[in-house]
């Protein structure tokens, strides 16, 4: 038997807040029924005049097994498709997911396996978002708060948390947050914005009662606050 060598990718965060597993093939159904010379040509990736977007079957063969693997895939439960240039298929369980990995293995890319085996009970069972990591946010913070850059925030609040917790070492801003130094500003002061809503902003803080200090300044403002569990502690 012909032996792949896949790469498999550990992740800590669940696919669409539902699924710890997955498996990347080529694309496998939804194929255009004729190719011109101008769809050949269409080649933003620069990967010679033969290819189109994405891996096209060369053959009616290899077009079939494609189709057969789409059938297959189908037939198993709790999963989930998303077709672009690859197909991504997602799995809630660890039965479908060992199944679909082995078979048609010849058209699988990579596999993505959770960090631990429960990954799934572990965010059902906490009362706040967390991130699994193997250490802390930047080696010491064990939240991060992000904020909604609304008017309030960029105008207001963002400035109030800069003061307050700019010398703290309790806390630590991201580059972004670092823009509401009126030093900052004073300096910058021709730059049409230097502020946005599509920037990200977040603060990182020791422990719990800095986070709910911090939450409680900007209630208003809060879009997430995610908890870092460490690997390490998992294994207790």
């Amino acid at each position: 038997m012909m032996r792949y060598n896949l790469n498999i990718v550990k992740v800590s965060k669940l696919f669409y807040g539902s699924y710890p597993y997955k498996i990347t093939y080529k694309r496998l159904y939804s194929f255009p029924k004729q190719l011109t010379v101008l769809d050949l040509s269409f080649n933003p990736l620069k990967q010679g005049n033969d290819k189109w977007w994405f891996d096209y079957p060369k053959t009616t063969d290899d077009e079939q097994l494609r189709a057969r693997c789409h059938k297959f895939l189908k037939t198993l439960d709790d999963v989930k498709f998303n077709n672009g240039s690859h197909t991504h298929v997602y799995f809630e369980t660890k039965k479908s997911y060992d199944e679909a990995a082995s078979r048609y293995v010849e058209l699988q890319e990579e596999r993505s396996e959770p960090l631990v085996e429960n990954l799934a009970e572990l965010y059902e069972q906490s009362e706040k978002r967390i991130h699994i990591r193997k250490s802390l946010y930047f080696k010491k913070y064990r939240y991060k708060i992000q904020f909604r850059a609304n008017k309030n925030f960029t105008e207001n609040v963002g400035y109030s948390l800069f003061e307050m917790y700019k010398d703290n070492p309790n806390y630590r801003m991201n580059s972004n947050m670092i823009k509401f130094d009126k030093l900052y500003v004073a300096r910058h002061k021709n730059r049409r914005y230097i502020h946005s809503p599509y920037n990200l902003y977040a603060l990182y803080c020791l422990e719990e009662i800095d986070m709910n200090m911090a939450t409680f300044v900007a209630s208003e403002c809060v879009s997430t606050i995610t908890k870092a569990v460490l690997l390490s502690d998992l294994d207790k």
